[in-house]
């Protein structure tokens, strides 16, 4: 008993010779601070019990799976997958490693493998980290709108803008590809009409390659929303670029017509429509050249006007014309024929009864001047010379002679002589034998 109370003292007398040190000196307080701090932090670094809850905010959300869900189970996601929002997700992590965790080491995951039918699918995100675990995925579900996976083949169509149609000609020679494979939900690639690509080509004095993206569109030429697949992300496209110039079209008669037309026709006029074209070529090959000439229009047969079509000449070298066909009317009209027949017979008309007329000449010449094609097929007989006695009583009259033929009232027609004088008398039995 006695010891221990000497133990006592002796732990009593040192307690208070250490706390009298301590109280009246500061470095020694701030000392057994940090040596607290330390020992405080090695034992949380040392024990993995301890953890911390750590929330990081717009973490992307990784898409997995979409070659299962299309290729073997032949169904795709018709929501735009592009288009979703970003996740939160809660972390549990050792006091040690909190600050090491980030956006950078927090995987969210949207796996489609798990889908195997159409319609509305709610689909779990699934997170992972590098650090500790996550607890907690904000959404936790992902809507998704499923159907039959289609494709189809759709053309390549190039949009030139920035182009100077005053100095240059402008030409999409090659694409390649020139059509792209669109694959994706039925519904939406049924509504794909093209892969359009839109290029600027400013300033462009030459032919020049580009490997440029494209945009998919509808009929009515929108873009189409959504998740599709396409068989490539570029296309290379190639555009001819040539000096243009406008050149007239030769108004010569004999380049522009071949062949005669038959007798008693006559070409009037020729034109040709349009008159000017425009060319593109080499710059060197524009400077050489005046006019252009065209095909000439055939004439042989030809007894009336008529338009025809005609090819423009071209030569070696030209890029383009802006018409390579021109219209070509020809005016074509008949000629007048005067032809003249001899011996005539006279024709006497409407004699009275009773009365007896003698005419001064029973024969004469007769001038017909209408179309080539109605006079230079009349002979003789087709014409009739008359003097009408109609009323006539006894006496001498200088009368008309009225020329007629069959069938073409319409023909100029003239005697000479013009007038016949007619004797009229009573008719006696001497007369009448």
């Amino acid at each position: 008993m006695k010891k221990n109370k000497d133990w006592r003292g002796l732990a009593g007398r040192l307690g208070k010779k250490l706390w009298a040190s301590l109280s009246n000196n500061l470095w020694l307080k701030l000392l057994s601070v940090v040596l607290a701090l330390f020992l405080w932090s090695y034992v949380i670094s040392t024990t993995p019990s301890i953890t911390r809850d750590k929330t990081l905010s717009d973490i992307s959300i990784t898409v997995t799976g979409q070659s299962v869900l299309e290729d073997s189970r032949g169904l795709a996601v018709l929501t735009d997958l592009n288009a979703l929002e970003s996740a939160r997700v809660r972390v549990r992590v050792s006091q040690s490693s909190y600050a090491q965790v980030t956006s950078d080491n927090v995987r969210v995951e949207l796996d489609l493998s798990s889908i195997r039918q159409e319609g509305k699918q709610s689909v779990r995100l699934q997170g992972s980290t590098t650090y500790g675990s996550v607890v907690e995925v904000y959404p936790q579900y992902i809507d998704l709108e499923v159907e039959k996976r289609d494709q189809r083949y759709v053309p390549v169509n190039v949009e030139l803008t920035g182009v100077d149609t005053t100095s240059y000609w402008y030409s999409v020679s090659s694409r390649n590809p020139s059509q792209v494979v669109v694959s994706g939900p039925t519904s939406l690639v049924k509504t794909v009409s093209s892969a359009q690509v839109l290029l600027d080509v400013s300033g462009l004095t030459e032919t020049h390659s580009w490997e440029e993206g494209f945009q998919l569109l509808d009929a009515q030429q929108q873009e189409i929303p959504g998740a599709l697949s396409v068989s490539t992300s570029s296309v290379r496209v190639t555009v001819e670029v040539y000096p243009i110039r406008v050149l007239t079209l030769s108004q010569e008669a004999d380049q522009l017509t071949s062949g005669q037309v038959p007798e008693g026709y006559r070409v009037d006029q020729v034109e040709v429509n349009p008159t000017q074209v425009v060319v593109a070529a080499e710059q060197a090959l524009l400077d050489g050249l005046t006019e252009l000439t065209i095909e000439p229009v055939d004439l042989t047969g030809a007894t009336q006007t008529f338009t025809a079509i005609a090819r423009v000449q071209t030569l070696k070298g030209i890029k383009y014309l802006s018409s390579d066909e021109v219209s070509v009317t020809v005016t074509i009209s008949e000629q007048e024929l005067t032809k003249r027949f001899s011996n005539v017979s006279l024709n006497l008309e409407n004699q009275p009864q009773g009365m007896w007329a003698v005419p001064s000449a029973k024969r004469l010449d007769v001038k017909v001047t209408g179309p080539y094609s109605l006079v230079s097929q009349l002979i003789r007989e087709d014409i009739q010379a008359t003097v009408d006695l109609a009323g006539l009583t006894q006496g001498q009259y200088e009368l008309p002679v009225e020329i007629a033929v069959d069938n073409y009232p319409d023909l100029a027609c003239s005697a000479q002589p013009a007038t016949i004088t007619v004797t009229v008398s009573q008719e006696t039995s001497g007369q009448n034998g």
